[in-house]
């Protein structure tokens, strides 16, 4: 994935991942479990997968969509313009 572009690691507390999914039952990883158990168990697994493919990472806790939008629209920008950028 770096090698083809940016990669952006959007990160977000295990209780603001909580309240965000809420009772969305359209999730099948969290169908009929205990969405904390599960969520913690996922962001174990994936968080250094997640963190060595990133090139930027925007913490969203506390951020409406169109802020997180613009954080990430400024990172490519950044991103994109730099002269020697590394994968």
């Amino acid at each position: 994935m770096r090698a083809t572009g940016m990669v952006l690691y959007l990160t977000a507390t295990l209780e603001t991942l909580l309240r965000r999914i809420g009772s969305d039952t359209a999730r099948p990883l969290l169908a009929g479990k205990d969405a904390h158990a599960v969520l913690t168990g996922l962001l174990a697994q994936r968080r250094n997968l997640y963190d060595s493919a990133r090139h930027i990472v925007i913490d969203t806790d506390g951020l409406t969509l169109d802020e997180v939008a613009g954080r990430a629209s400024a990172a490519w920008n950044e991103y994109s313009s730099a002269p020697n950028r590394k994968s």
